[in-house]
């Protein structure tokens, strides 16, 4: 894929990546300033998860060769949950239209290629998390909101991505699209999916599941909505 977007103040061009160099620089550009270390799996991991077809890595890059915006998607097959596990933009460019490029543009691609019931994608709670350089949650709820980005009620943890690193909690579970199979009603989606993607995601990073361990216990109960799990606003979530 190499399509050109342009948006107020940035031009950039949309393209796959999958070579060791420009994955490394995507990685070290963009994704190392940009996430705290718990929220950032190494960058081993994402070359051998494109290797290997689970990650899919869509960068935006200027005329001068600047990677400045980009999306990383991780494909769990057992669900056919699609996980938007970054959506990154560059200081310069933030405000000027290329994350929700590359979001839209990502998103029509994964959606053709995988067919996924849904795509999902973690997101910091505005309530638990301030702007500490690494962009304004509040702001971010809200552009993915106009977007028609919609929050699970799911008291939701990311899993901790490798031995040396901790979960991360108070983070909302989003929905960024969702296939008319994955639906039970118009707003509202099949807590069973969510909750196999769930268990594989846990699974693949930290282990079989323990009976003991009480925070995805509750992650998984909350899956169990008899009529479907809501989609709903942020400010509409319970605090947990």
């Amino acid at each position: 894929m190499g399509e050109s977007v342009s948006s107020v103040g940035v031009s950039i061009d949309l393209r796959n990546v999958d070579d060791e160099g420009t994955l490394r620089e995507f990685y070290q550009a963009l994704l190392e300033p940009n996430f705290a270390p718990d929220e950032l799996y190494s960058v081993d991991e994402l070359l051998d998860g494109v290797r290997r077809g689970s990650v899919r890595v869509l960068a935006g890059v200027t005329g001068d060769g600047d990677l400045v915006a980009g999306a990383v998607g991780e494909w769990f097959a057992g669900s056919r949950v699609q996980l938007l596990s970054y959506l990154v933009v560059s200081p310069e460019a933030r405000g000027l239209g290329a994350g929700s490029r590359v979001l839209r543009a990502a998103l029509e691609q994964w959606t053709a290629e995988l067919r996924p019931l849904l795509v999902v994608g973690e997101v910091e709670d505005p309530r638990y998390f301030e702007d500490v350089g690494l962009g304004d949650p509040h702001a971010r709820v809200r552009l993915y909101e106009r977007l028609g980005v919609r929050s699970l009620p799911v008291p939701y943890a990311q899993p901790a991505l490798s031995a040396d690193s901790k979960r991360v909690p108070h983070l909302i579970l989003m929905v960024f699209a969702a296939d008319e199979a994955a639906r039970v009603t118009e707003g509202t989606v099949d807590g069973a999916i969510v909750e196999r993607f769930l268990v594989e995601y846990f699974e693949s990073a930290e282990g079989p599941l323990r009976a003991d361990d009480a925070e995805v216990r509750a992650m998984l109960a909350s899956c169990r909505t008899p009529n479907g799990i809501p989609l709903l606003h942020a400010h509409e979530l319970p605090e947990y």
